[in-house]
This record gives C-alpha cells, sequence and structure tokens, in this order.
C-alpha cells in the first residue's frame, strides 16, 4: 500500500541515505540527515539550505578505501560517526575533515547500542550472518566470547541511530535495501550478502516504536521489512 508523506504529515522529518543505485531522493526539507559510507556524496541533495544537519556514518573499514573517504570528506559533514577505532582510519579523516566533529564507535559499543534497542533479535540476526550449521555455532560461541559483533551492516545501522536520535520525527529511507547489489558510484561492486542477511532479519523486526515511523522510497523495501511506502515529488 503507497503512502504518501506531506509537509503537514509531521514536525520533523530526518532522511537516511545508502549507496543503492538508481534511488529516488524525495523533494522534503529535512531537519536533518545520515549518510552510509560512500552515501555522503549524495546529501549534497539537501545541504544547500544551510539549515540541514548532515551526518556521515562509516566503518572504519570503508573510511580507508580512498572511493568512501572522498565522498565523505567532499559531504561536508557536520559529524562523522565512524564504527570502529582502527587508528588509520581516525588518521585518515582528521587529516581532511578538521571542519567536522569526528566521534568513533567501538564494536562493543555498538553492539551494547544494537541490543538495548533490538534485544535477542540482534543476536539471531548475527547467526544469520553464516548459512554453515559449523559456522553459526562458531560464531555464537565468538559473540559470547567477545560480547560483541557487528550487527546491523552501516545503512541499518544509520537507519537505528536515526530514529534512536530523533524519537519524534519520521524516518524517509532511501538508497537502502537488504539484497545485496552494487553502489551508485560502482555498479559492479557487490554489496557483502552475508550482512545483507543479517539486516533482512533484524530490520523487519524493529521495535514497534522505530518501525511505525518508517518510510522508503523504495517498493521493495518497503514490502521486505513491511513499512510505508512513500511516492510523491522527487528532486529531479
Amino acid at each position: 500500500m503507497k503512502f504518501v508523506l506531506s509537509e503537514n504529515d509531521f514536525s520533523q522529518v530526518v532522511v537516511v541515505i545508502g549507496s543503492k543505485p538508481f534511488a529516488r531522493f524525495p523533494n522534503v526539507s529535512p531537519d536533518r540527515v545520515y549518510s552510509a559510507n560512500g552515501a555522503a556524496e549524495r546529501t549534497s541533495l539537501y545541504a544547500d539550505n544551510g539549515t540541514t544537519s548532515i551526518t556521515a556514518i562509516a566503518g572504519s573499514s570503508a573510511i580507508m578505501q580512498d572511493h568512501d573517504l572522498k565522498r565523505v570528506i567532499a559531504s561536508a559533514p557536520n559529524r562523522i560517526i565512524i564504527r570502529g577505532d582502527k587508528l588509520d582510519a581516525i588518521k585518515c579523516l582528521s587529516n581532511f575533515a578538521s571542519a567536522a566533529d569526528v566521534y568513533t564507535i567501538s564494536q562493543l559499543e555498538q553492539w551494547q547500542l544494537q541490543k538495548k534497542a533490538l534485544g535477542s533479535n540482534l543476536i539471531i540476526g548475527e547467526l544469520n550472518y553464516d548459512r554453515n550449521p559449523i559456522k553459526k555455532l562458531y560464531r555464537f560461541l565468538k559473540v559470547l566470547k567477545n560480547r560483541s559483533a557487528i550487527g546491523l551492516s552501516t545503512g541499518g545501522f544509520a537507519i537505528l541511530i536515526a530514529a534512536l536520535e530523533n524519537p519524534n520525527a519520521e524516518i524517509l529511507i532511501t538508497g537502502i535495501g537488504i539484497d545485496p547489489g552494487g553502489h551508485f558510484y560502482d555498479h559492479h561492486g557487490r554489496v557483502h550478502g552475508n550482512r545483507s542477511r543479517v539486516d533482512a532479519w533484524i530490520l523487519p523486526r524493529l521495535p514497534y516504536s522505530i518501525k511505525k515511523r518508517l518510510w522508503t522510497t523504495d517498493a521493495k523495501l518497503a514490502n521486505d521489512i513491511n513499512i510505508k511506502y512513500h511516492e510523491s515529488s522527487f528532486i529531479e
């Protein structure tokens, strides 16, 4: 079923942007925008009004790849959140992003944040990373030993952070799906299918307090995780 989010339907709107090719960008004026990895480049569509706060979220491994680093830096975000605490990633950003507030969130901190919001679905979702029963058991034991794991992909994590930081906002998602696929800047690249399976378990089972506020411009994602499908005017 299609829904249309109009300017009268919300007091606050937040846009979360991923790197899925051929994404459609709603013509709204968001209070905040969150991006995942190289999708930071796409935030320029909403940055020109000067009042929108931009947060770029990136995995430490992604930041250390030149194509993602350039896109994050070029987006000139107000804030950068690095998933992981690799010193090389922090150094990469500190050399170029002096105007942005740079934060790191360790794997343990990420796990604790996700577990508080998602409960047992986080652990079950992480076990979906592997299909092989032996590997599932090994991953389960590893999670117990380390008391942490990655959990959601960076796109899924960006959705969660946006929802938690903006509890009264409607969250409008574009360029994020739960199927393996390429990026808009590299159609031949493949998103890691294992992590996609984690998202495919967790995102449909998000708490109702979060899920009821989620919208997407992607009909397939709306059907896959049972959230509202937004179809209205889009940025050309």
